[in-house]
């Protein structure tokens, strides 16, 4: 909190720098004259440009270093300098694409239309300001949903891929928060004994440290994973191929693992058994999103032998053709639960339960973006307000020569469109690029997934309607106050 505070107060200090620089520097004279202002900001649009180009390019190099002790300072850096791109082009380009907008208005929404780009276009300085704030709300709110959304997607078609068993159970103690607590070894076959039960795979894990960073030692039965299982390695080889690889002392590891220690299949790894280090050689590398710390996973008989441990963590469980896993989960609580405490899931259930602790991770995320799109609107109405107080003179000119109440309410709120439509064009685009900053650059180096990029076309599309219609809807307050404005009070001031 305390440092939330000092850097809040410090960045609004730091923000007011310019504008006490720009208004002690204002003379006399130079305040006389309306605009003088923008028209300085005009005159800093192609400097303004040039450094944005600049700052593209900082993020395009960014972009392709390293991580800084597993740490993806540069992919940060990355996005924060695109930012700061897309908002000192913002002159620039808003200054183009004004006129442009204006003729295209004209034809469906009449003069009020022109009236209102010009004035925009008269006030780069402000109405730049409020469309790079709703720009970079939206691309915030854009580059997430892209990122989870791809996020899920990957997820669902890796649990369908590789949850494959019909009934998993872990110890009940697991679910309270017990992470060591483990079947006895002899409950393999006491599981494999009961009717319906086509084959047991154990599965058995430790934590341990490879190069000053934790990781997990698991040990499975690759004779059943060949014959069951089918995960998917980066190499592109059969699961059937890597799985008959593995005996004695070789080893496949999650793709978190190989990014995390820069290993591949064909290193060769030293990790710490009970009976001392022993060095793996990596067969192949195994897409996994169970944990971000990684796998190294060995024959379950050299992991016995070596690490001294005969306790099981879970097992997957196969149905024999012709019976429901349902009736065999009841036949299992009822035949083994006297000796030991457990929980058993259907496939169905399990992916269900992976879902929905994913749902509830990611759900807060979606709420603090919400706020961010608010306080962008808020900007929005902000320009309004100012640029409806600075253009009183020229609202009550136009009621003097003809422009009615009813036109000055359009005008304004054409303003607030136009502020809104160029704000969700920026945004998205913006997003699109953060979006793919989040999934191959920072996601990556933070924790070695590979993602699959996803496009949730009906959430954008959703958000371009619902920050559109705020958008103008901010300009209804400000478009009251304009129509008010008196002209004869006016005419007597000019």
């Amino acid at each position: 909190l305390f440092i939330a505070f000092l850097t809040g107060v410090g960045l609004t200090t730091i923000a007011a720098v310019p504008a006490a620089l720009e208004a002690a520097a204002v003379s006399p004279a130079e305040a006389t004259r309306k605009r003088s202002i923008e028209l300085n900001i005009d005159r800093w649009t192609l400097p303004f440009a040039m450094v944005a180009l600049v700052f593209f390019g900082l993020s395009a190099y960014s972009s392709t270093l390293p991580a800084l002790a597993n740490f993806p300072f540069f992919g940060y850096l990355s996005a924060l300098t695109c930012v700061f791109g897309v908002a000192f082009l913002m002159p620039a380009v808003l200054k183009r694409m004004l006129p442009v907008l204006g003729r295209v208005l004209y034809p469906f929404m009449g003069l009020e239309s022109r009236l209102a780009v010009s004035s925009l276009g008269r006030t780069l300085g402000r109405s730049s300001v409020a469309v790079a704030t709703l720009s970079i709300g939206i691309a915030m709110l854009i580059s997430l949903a892209i990122m989870i959304g791809s996020f899920r997607e990957t997820v669902i078609d890796w649990a369908r891929q590789t949850l494959v068993a019909d009934l998993w159970m872990r110890p009940a103690s697991r679910d309270g928060g017990s992470k060591n607590a483990r079947f006895s070894a002899d409950m393999e076959s006491r599981l494999a004994a009961v009717t319906g039960v086509e084959a047991v795979e154990p599965w058995t894990e430790s934590d341990f440290e490879y190069a000053g960073m934790k990781a997990t030692l698991g040990g499975a039965r690759f004779d059943l994973v060949e014959k069951y299982s089918n995960l998917h390695y980066l190499s592109g080889r059969a699961n059937r191929e890597v799985a008959a690889s593995i005996r004695g002392k070789s080893c496949i590891v999650s793709e978190s693992f190989s990014i995390k220690h820069g290993v591949l299949a064909g290193d060769t790894i030293e990790v710490p058994f009970k009976t001392g280090l022993i060095p793996l050689y990596i067969q192949d590398v195994y897409y996994d999103y169970v944990n971000d710390t990684g796998f190294v996973v060995v024959n379950r008989d050299f992991y016995r032998e070596n690490m001294k441990e005969d306790g099981i963590n879970s097992f997957a469980i196969f149905v024999k053709d012709g019976y429901e896993p349902i009736s065999v989960r009841k036949r299992i609580f009822a035949e083994l639960s006297g000796q030991s405490r457990f929980v058993v899931r259907t496939t169905g259930e399990l992916r269900e339960r992976i879902l929905e602790i994913f749902d509830q991770t990611f759900a807060v995320t979606y709420a603090l973006h919400a706020i961010s799109i608010v306080v962008a609107i808020l900007s929005v109405m902000n320009a309004l307000f100012a640029l409806t107080e600075e253009s009183r003179r020229e609202f009550g000119i136009l009621k003097y020569i003809g422009l009615p109440a009813k036109g000055i309410k359009k005008m304004v709120l054409t303003e607030a469109g136009v502020l809104g439509l160029s704000g969700c064009v920026f945004g998205i685009v913006l997003g699109f690029v953060l979006s793919l900053l989040l999934i191959y650059v920072i996601n990556k180096q933070s924790f070695g997934w590979t993602i699959r990029f996803t496009v949730p076309y009906d959430f954008i599309a959703e958000t371009f309607a619902i920050i559109m219609f705020t958008s103008i809807a901010s300009g209804l307050i400000p478009a009251r106050l304009a129509s008010a404005t008196q002209a004869p009070e006016v005419i007597r001031s000019e």
